[in-house]
């Protein structure tokens, strides 16, 4: 009656996210693949339920399981906390989780497995110099470097950067005049954007070519 389209079935992955039911086991999981000519658009959905007695729910974006979806926070910077009475406290700070995609479609920020040369704050952005990257933090979010969603860039989303020239290995960062000056041995560049930091305005320029000392 329903020219073989009464039934849906899937198993793993499905093309388009409106092919799901709108009802579904709890907890149930399965990649929307999306182009199938690339795995870069690819996401993972969760069904939960909105009430327990009934089996109404939704689909919520969540992460490809068995992933290692946390940063080693025993290689990352220690944080100096101000207590409310005046003493400091050094401890150990968590980095954020990640809770959507896989490792192609949000892989771990690119100062993983690098030394941590500088960091920096930028217009409400916690800031990391690796090799030749300029990563991030989510906007409002100093410790998060991984994008809440795979399924669409947002405008506050973390921002990870590589620098044109590969063979240009960043020594530090400054804030200057409304930009973010970057120093390489021989060269600097600034980050760029429009009047609003976001991952899809940004970019790497090159200011000039003098060598520089590191000292």
């Amino acid at each position: 009656d329903f020219n073989n389209n009464g039934a849906v079935a899937f198993k793993g992955k499905t093309q388009r996210f409106a092919s799901l039911p709108s009802l579904a086991p709890e907890g149930f999981e399965i990649e929307i693949v999306g182009d199938e000519t690339t795995a870069f658009d690819n996401y993972y959905v969760r069904f939960e339920k909105i009430n327990p007695t009934d089996s109404t729910g939704i689909w919520r974006e969540t992460v490809q399981q068995g992933i290692k979806d946390t940063i080693n926070t025993s290689t990352m910077p220690l944080v100096l906390v101000r207590e409310a009475d005046d003493t400091f406290t050094l401890r150990i700070q968590d980095w954020g989780k990640r809770t959507a995609g896989d490792e192609v479609s949000n892989p771990a920020p690119s100062f993983v497995g690098r030394s941590v040369r500088d960091l920096f704050l930028f217009r409400n952005r916690l800031g990391f110099i690796a090799g030749d990257a300029v990563i991030m933090s989510q906007s409002g979010d100093l410790f998060n470097h991984w994008p809440v969603t795979v399924a669409q860039v947002l405008d506050d989303g973390p921002i990870d950067l590589t620098a044109a020239d590969s063979a240009t290995d960043l020594h530090a960062a400054t804030p200057f005049a409304g930009k973010l000056i970057l120093w390489a041995e021989k060269k600097q560049l600034a980050i760029i954007s429009d009047a609003i930091l976001t991952p899809r305005s940004v970019a790497i320029e090159t200011l000039s070519n003098y060598a520089a000392s590191n000292a």
